[in-house]
């Protein structure tokens, strides 16, 4: 305590170092956590779902396109069926659809969900419940639907009351069942949609597609059993994928947005899909290098500082050699006051 009260005293007699040194530090440290905050949350933070290590993503490497996970129901179903090397395999498929109730009316993004999606990744919902494999069923009475944090926040100003209400896509109603986790985006590691609903109920928010839901292409992902490697599922699920392939009708296939001409791959879907990473990976790796360099250069002109500092005060420092303090003393002094500065 004695230490922290001497180098309190010294830092206050020289206010403008004072000043100076921490606002270097600040703007340093500053700078460097927000760039570090951005790589963490799009480059290096796995999805926060159940062992996501385990997840892998169904691609094509598409020319002119990049990589598309665009699998048509069918082969997702034989997938799920066959596959031993995949402990299961789940996905979604993305549309806009129009909102009518409650006010304001606005087209939002819909998620229609296979019923092993949200077991699989492990989620509970924050409020209510999540999608389960019943809602998959074609039960009679209003389809269930789920809505992200977001958009309870935005639409329902974050109400418990809003789940046993409804809401209207496309002129149906749907049942609010429950509220998803802040993090949680699916496979996204930065966007989520507005509201997730059973696949089932495609034919309920749009008339873009034939009489059944199989007429859609869902975004596909599986979970690696125990002691599978990415390679070994890539091997057998390229086989089950071909033979579901030369199974379908000819006019399924031409009304499927799916290009069969492509390889399947195997993605790693631990940090989920980000399109902030695939645009900006390279310019946020410059920019955490170049933030790290400019933490360096703050800190060798705060050592300059206190160096310059030091020499101005050789005087005080024979002074209290004289009277028998010693080095270790004076050295831990001035770590203390370096510590200060730190904090401030």
């Amino acid at each position: 305590m004695n230490d922290l009260r001497i180098a309190w005293r010294m830092l206050s007699r020289s206010r403008g170092f004072t000043f100076a040194a921490a606002g270097l530090l600040a703007a340093g440290i500053g700078v460097t956590t927000l760039i570090f905050s951005a790589v963490d949350a799009i480059l290096l933070r796995p999805l926060p779902v159940r062992h996501p290590e385990q997840l892998v993503r169904f691609v094509q490497r598409v020319p002119r396109v990049g990589t598309a996970s665009r699998i048509p129901v069918p082969v997702y179903e034989a997938l799920r069926d066959r596959s031993t090397t995949l402990s299961t395999v789940f996905g979604e498929f993305a549309i806009d659809a129009a909102l009518s109730e409650p006010e304001p009316a606005e087209l939002i993004r819909v998620h229609l969900s296979t019923p092993e999606f949200f077991d699989v990744l492990g989620v509970r919902a924050a409020l209510g419940r999540t999608l389960m494999a019943d809602d998959a069923e074609d039960n009679p009475g209003t389809p269930p639907a789920v809505l992200s944090y977001g958009f309870w926040q935005r639409r329902f100003n974050g109400n418990p009351e809003a789940i046993g209400k409804t809401i209207r896509l496309h002129g149906n109603q749907f049942l609010i069942v429950g509220v998803t986790p802040r993090e949680f985006n699916g496979f996204a590691a930065d966007t989520a949609p507005d509201v997730r609903v059973p696949l089932r109920a495609l034919l309920l928010i749009t008339d873009d597609f034939g009489k059944r839901p199989q007429d859609a292409s869902l975004d596909l992902a599986g979970r690696l059993r125990p002691g599978v490697t990415a390679v070994q599922a890539r091997a057998e699920c390229s086989v089950i994928w071909r033979a579901a392939l030369d199974r379908l009708p000819s006019e399924d296939r031409e009304r499927v947005s799916f290009d069969a001409s492509y390889p399947l791959q195997l993605d790693s879907l631990e940090h989920g899909v980000s399109i902030l990473r695939d645009r900006y990976s390279a310019a946020l790796k410059f920019l955490i290098a170049c933030s790290s360099f400019l933490l360096l250069m703050v800190c060798a002109n705060i050592a300059g500082l206190l160096l310059a500092r030091s020499a101005t005060g050789r005087q005080e420092i024979a002074v209290r050699l004289a009277v028998g303090a010693t080095r270790a003393r004076l050295t831990r002094q001035m770590l203390v006051e370096s510590a200060i500065l730190a904090a401030l």
